[in-house]
């Protein structure tokens, strides 16, 4: 995995509105994920989220 591109970008999704404004989600990248054999997803970290939630994006680079 090392040597080939990853197939997605991890970010940590937090909702950074205000109480009573409508959601407004912040996207902070923490690391890179690779299809593995048939069905799974391997993730590698660069950085630990202690809240929000983890989100994966097609890289586009």
């Amino acid at each position: 995995m090392a040597n080939r591109k990853p197939d997605y970008k991890v970010f940590v999704s937090r909702n950074i509105a205000k109480e009573g404004e409508e959601p407004n989600n912040f996207y902070h990248d923490v690391g890179a994920a690779w299809m593995v054999d048939k069905d799974g997803i391997s993730i590698s970290l660069h950085a630990l989220p202690i809240d929000g939630r983890l989100v994966l994006f097609p890289n586009k680079d």
